[in-house]
């Protein structure tokens, strides 16, 4: 955990994105981001479509915080792009699904870690919980290579900069999965700098309405090569890959 010695210095503001289609579990989700030891400086609760028996709204609104209400259901990309656009005064965003929860040191360690690392991302291992259970986005999990053009390690409950988002022109809205993937491959060919937190201080929670365990093979197969066609270039490296690359791995490297 990182101490608080480390935010004697005037801390850049931060902003909370929790987005959600049902409110099943948002009273949790939303007690966990109350209950930092870090405080964010804004919080937005964003009711993508939810029905009028499962009011995302409502649960809002009781909390007292920031809601945008889109009443037909849009891509998690539109959402999140709303959600960025909303926190416009706030230098580092955190994507929250509204089904997830944050133990009570995230917030604090990975804004430690963007500020001492000088990382334009900050990504983390997870408990899993639910229908699976295990923890996930760990080292261990990444490819020995850390070769993000074969595929994803950075889930999508991290935090990065806002004008980070505002470069790379935001999350793409034409994809309905691997929308974070192709986020993050915009932000490496852009330099960005990417660290990791190994110890898990958030839960993902698995169940039977997760979106990828609901998609088919043939949506997520055309994502995925829309996603490497889009980002061609960078795949084969002819931009910075190998740069980015070889930082990340210096990086771990100082870890050991």
């Amino acid at each position: 955990m990182t101490s608080s010695s480390a935010f004697a210095d005037p801390t850049p503001r931060v902003g909370v994105m929790v987005i959600s289609h049902e409110s099943h579990y948002l009273q949790e989700c939303i007690e966990s981001v109350l209950s930092q030891s870090f405080r964010p400086d804004r919080i937005v609760v964003i009711d993508n479509g939810s029905p009028a028996d499962a009011s995302v709204s409502a649960v809002a609104l009781a909390y007292e915080l920031d809601l945008i209400r889109i009443e037909k259901p849009m891509s998690a990309s539109t959402a999140r792009n709303v959600g960025c656009v909303f926190l416009d005064d706030c230098e580092y965003i955190v994507n929250l699904d509204g089904d997830d929860v944050w133990l009570p040191e995230y917030l604090e360690t990975y804004l430690g870690t963007a500020r001492e690392e000088r990382a334009d991302v900050v990504f983390g291992a997870a408990e899993v919980f639910g229908v699976e259970q295990g923890v996930w986005f760990t080292a261990a999990d990444r490819p020995e290579s850390m070769d993000l053009r074969r595929g994803n390690f950075v889930p999508a409950n991290s935090l990065f900069r806002r004008d980070l988002w505002w470069r790379v022109g935001g999350f793409d809205p034409a994809l309905t999965y691997f929308e974070d993937w192709d986020f993050w491959l915009s932000c490496a060919e852009r330099s960005a700098v990417f660290r990791s937190v190994e110890q898990p201080l958030w839960r993902y929670r698995r169940h039977a309405r997760s979106l990828m365990g609901a998609s088919t093979h043939s949506s997520r197969d055309g994502a995925r090569q829309y996603v490497r066609e889009k980002h061609l270039r960078f795949i084969q490296g002819r931009l910075g890959w190998r740069r980015w690359k070889r930082n990340f791995e210096k990086y771990l490297l100082r870890r050991r």
